[in-house]
Formats: C-alpha cells, structure tokens, sequence
C-alpha cells in the first residue's frame, strides 16, 4: 500500500467504510478506491494553498487607512487663521500609532479648475486603535486666499500587534484555512459521488436490457433437466456484462454455503431495480413453493417482454412533447434574447437622441442613462440560456425515462448549441438591424 493509499485510508472514518464498500460494489469496485481519496486530499491541499496565499493572506496582512472625505473642512477666520478638521479611520484590527498625515492646501485662484502658486503644508502624528476612528485638526496662518482647495494623506504608519490581536489572527488563518479545504474536498467528493451514482445507473439499466435473455436460458437449460443453480450458472453469457459478473458473484457464495435464495436476494437488492426485485422475487418464491420453475421462469421473461415494449411504445408517444421543449429551448430562446438585445439597443439609442434633444431646445431634463447596460444584458442572456437549457435537460431526461440521472450526459452538449445558435442568432439580427441607429 502505497503512500498516497494510506494517506486516504486515514481520512476515510472506520464507521463508514462498510457502507462505502457496499456502495463501490454497486459500480463494480471491489475495494474502496483510498487512492484516489489520497489524490483528492493533495489536490485539495495544493488549491487550498493557492487561494490562501492569493486572497486570505493578503486580506490578512494588508491594512488601510484612510482619510473619511466627508469628513474634511476648513473654516478661513476673520483673522486670516485657516483651520482644516477631519477623520482618519483604522479598517484594520491592529493599533495604528505614530500614522503621519499631511494636510496640503493649494491656492484655486478665481477660476474652478487653475491652481495658483502657493502652498501652504503641515504634517501630524496620531495614533488610532484597531477598528476606530481619530479626529485631526490642522491650522495656518496668514491665508491670503479666499478660494482653495485641501489634501489629505495619511503615510508611513506603524502597527503595534498585541497577543490578542495575534492570536485572532492565527485562529482566523486556521479557521479559513480548515474551511476551504473543507469546501473543496467537500465539493470533489459530491463530483466522485455523483460520477459514482451515474455509474451505478447505468450498471442497472444494463442488467434490466439482458434480464430476458438471461432468464430465458435459464428457462431452456431447465427444460434440458439441469437443477436450478446448475441452469443459472450455465446461462451465463460474456455479452452479458455486468449481469455476469453478478451471477458469478453468487455462485461463488453458494459454492461457499450460502443458499440459492440468499445469494440471488443480496445481488437483486444491492441495485435499485423494481423490475430486478420483483423478477427474482417471483423465482425465490417458486422455488421454495417447489412450483415448476421453467413455466415460472417464462411467465417472468414474457412479463419482461410486455412491460419494455410498453416503455418503448410510451417513450414512442413522449417524443413529441421532447422535440417540442428542445425546440423551444435551444431555438427559440436565443433568439428571442437576440432580439431583446437589439430592441434594448434602439431603445437606448433612441432614449440618449431624445434627451439630448429635449436639453438642448427646453427647460426639459431627460434622463439618457439606460436601466440595463447593453453588456449586461448579454451576460444575462447567456446565463439564461444555461439554467434553462440545464432544467430542460432534466426535464427531457424524465420525460423519456423517466428518470434524471440518464440526461446527465447530454446536459455540456445542449449548453454548448444553446449558446452557439445564441451568438448565430446576435450576428444574423445584427446584420438586420445594425443600419439602425439613432443619433
């Protein structure tokens, strides 16, 4: 047992390895795959170090501080004094002290925009507590000017860490660091566990498509006067596949000790097959009633028969309400977003010429800013289209058979044709309606 092995057998907790054992037999794993559980461990070890050196540790060690705008006046007194007052805040959970702040005032001059020679400087030391604010007040002398305009910076503070700031800085890092791990690990195994349940899908849709043949000779080796677990054992084909292998499986049980009816109710309930279930159960019956199993048997195979051809006749007459959401889906749908984002464009258009027009002739005031930005729209329309073509797939899944796990498949496909008759549909509209413009 390798490493990496060891390393996911000591994650996997010793109470819920049976169940899982159980579980990996449905897929045909004899063993628990450790292995893999190993690998998933450093991988999401190695994306757990990623995130937190790019994002959590920055967030951690980086701190702010800030001038509030709204904060900063200046009052200009009678006797030239002018005092400038305002708020510095610490957004950081470690005590600022020593911070240095400047506080420039420049001469505006009569017009808005020029800035005249002349400058008047100071500079302060303050200290703030972590989390808090501090007021500042600055004054100077002998202002000549009537207009001017402030500066505020805060540089080159110290932070002074205490243990307590330490410590909630270490069980926040192990904090964050325990639960994207977590969430990562957590969203693999949900990846493994569904990847594992469509598997085990498909093993049982396997089984149910052969059953009637199986069953059949079954029936026909009994008519050549074998006992029963001598005709189940000898009717055992390779194009059988997965139904083989469980056959084989219990017959090695028998050969063990166990009964015929035991081995073949632990295989019928491991998988969750109704019409598996109720075929065997029928054939435990009649061999504990002693009944004369091959007429038995072919009443199963016939009763097999009957209800896939009513499948396939159902599944025959669903085709239409398929074609019909697909249809609507993967057609109709982008192109009516297509078409709703040209009309949102010549609205806008025409909505800017309007108040561009109504400002300039009228007293008028017409807002010119859309509610939706036409880039907005389009990643809207794109995310649309790949939540309704996902529940349409599963939809369409159920309707043909009934249950969702068999569309799963087809779910990258019908997204990729969705968005690409999307960007179709945006370029054929757009050589339609692009000559269109207002303004």
């Amino acid at each position: 047992m390798g490493l990496t092995e060891q390393l996911g057998k000591a994650f996997t907790p010793t109470f819920l390895r049976p169940g899982m054992r159980k579980y990996f037999l449905k897929a045909g794993k004899a063993e628990i795959p450790y292995k893999t559980f190993g690998v998933l461990f450093y991988v999401s070890f190695v994306l757990t170090l990623l995130i937190y050196v790019l994002a959590v540790y920055p967030a951690l060690t980086t701190h702010t501080l800030v001038v509030v705008d709204d904060s900063v006046d200046a009052t200009l007194f009678a006797t030239k004094e002018l005092v400038v007052t305002g708020v510095l805040e610490n957004k950081r959970g470690f005590t600022v002290e020593n911070a240095l702040i400047t506080v420039n005032v420049y001469n505006r001059g009569r017009g808005n925009t020029e800035i005249l020679a002349g400058t008047y400087k100071d500079r302060i030391r303050v200290d703030i507590p972590a989390k808090g604010t501090k007021s500042f007040e600055v004054s100077f002398e002998d202002v000549e000017w009537d207009r001017y305009k402030i500066d505020v910076g805060a540089i080159n503070p110290d932070y002074r860490v205490s243990g307590l700031e330490v410590l909630r800085l270490l069980v926040f890092t192990f904090v964050s660091w325990v639960f994207v791990q977590l969430v990562i690990a957590l969203f693999f195994m949900l990846l493994i566990y569904y990847g594992y349940d469509v598997k085990i899908y498909n093993r049982t849709k396997k089984i149910e498509k052969v059953l009637p043949d199986f069953l059949q000779f079954v029936g026909e080796n009994l008519r050549a006067g074998m006992s029963f677990d001598q005709a189940l054992w000898k009717a055992v084909r390779p194009e059988f596949d997965v139904l083989a292998a469980e056959i084989r499986i219990a017959s090695k049980k028998v050969a063990t000790g166990a009964s015929v009816e035991k081995a073949l109710t632990e295989f019928t309930e491991k998988y969750k097959s109704p019409t598996l279930r109720r075929s065997f159960v029928l054939i435990t019956e009649g061999i504990r009633g002693g009944g004369r199993m091959s007429d038995i048997i072919d009443g199963v195979v016939e009763n097999l028969r009957d209800t896939s051809n009513l499948r396939e006749e159902i599944r025959t007459t669903s085709m239409n309400y398929v074609f019909f959401v697909s249809f609507i889906v993967m057609l109709v749908a982008p192109f009516l977003f297509a078409m709703a984002y040209q009309l949102l464009r010549l609205i806008t258009g025409f909505t800017k010429t309007l108040g561009t027009t109504m400002t300039t002739t009228s007293f008028i005031q017409v807002s010119t800013e859309p509610a939706i930005q036409l880039p907005d729209f389009v990643n809207f329309s794109r995310l649309s289209i790949v939540i309704i073509t996902f529940f349409a797939t599963m939809i369409v899944s159920i309707i043909r058979s009934g249950n969702i796990r068999s569309g799963v498949k087809y779910i990258p496909l019908n997204v990729v044709v969705g968005l690409v008759v999307y960007q179709i549909a945006m370029w054929v509209f757009g050589l339609f309606f692009g000559g269109l413009q207002f303004g």
